[in-house]
C-alpha cells in the first residue's frame, strides 16, 4: 500500500475517505499512477473515460470530483486553475 494522498481536492477527499493511496486507485482503475497524480495536482485535464472509471470505483458522482470543496476557505493558484478547467468541461457529457 502506498502513501496516502493529502485531501486538498475532491478527488483526494474521496480517496482518503476510502483509505486509498494513489497506488490503490491506480490498481483498481488500471490508470497509470502518474496520471492520477497529475489529476490530483491539476496538472492534466482528466479525460472522460478516466473520470468515469474513477467515479465508478470511488462510488461518487463524476460531477462531485470537480465541485469546489467546502472545507477550503481560500483557493490556492492550483485550485483556481482547477476551477477554471472545470468551467470548460461539460460534465453532462461524462455522465
Amino acid at each position: 500500500m502506498g502513501k496516502p494522498y493529502f485531501a486538498h481536492t475532491n478527488l483526494g477527499i474521496a480517496m482518503v475517505r476510502k483509505g486509498w493511496s494513489v497506488s490503490d486507485l491506480s490498481f483498481e482503475t488500471r490508470i497509470n499512477p502518474r496520471y492520477i497524480g497529475y489529476y490530483l495536482k491539476g496538472e492534466k485535464q482528466m479525460p472522460p473515460d478516466h473520470l468515469r472509471k474513477i467515479a465508478q470505483i470511488l462510488r461518487v458522482d463524476p460531477r462531485d470530483i470537480f465541485q469546489t470543496t467546502t472545507e477550503m476557505s481560500t483557493l490556492t493558484p492550483h485550485q483556481d486553475h482547477l476551477r477554471a478547467q472545470r468551467e470548460k468541461i461539460k460534465l453532462r457529457d461524462y455522465a
